[in-house]
């Protein structure tokens, strides 16, 4: 993915300077956290359950393969 790029997802988990955070619709970010941040926000050990991505540019490799017997 290049250029602009958003995710949207059904949920979102990972650590966020080692603490485990859950991100959903239903539980947003806790008070306190600011959504944009001046520095980059790094989470590790992600788990993301994607439902869209806009992007400028969008490259994939296919990996889907089918045989018939």
């Amino acid at each position: 993915m290049r250029g602009d790029v958003a995710f949207y997802a059904a949920r979102f988990s990972g650590k966020l300077l080692g603490i485990p955070v859950t991100l959903t619709p239903d539980l947003p970010f806790p008070d306190g956290i600011p959504i944009i941040s001046p520095v980059p926000i790094s989470f590790t050990d992600p788990v993301i359950e994607l439902a869209f991505v806009d992007c400028d540019t969008l490259t994939a490799v296919p990996a889907l393969r089918l045989s018939v017997p």
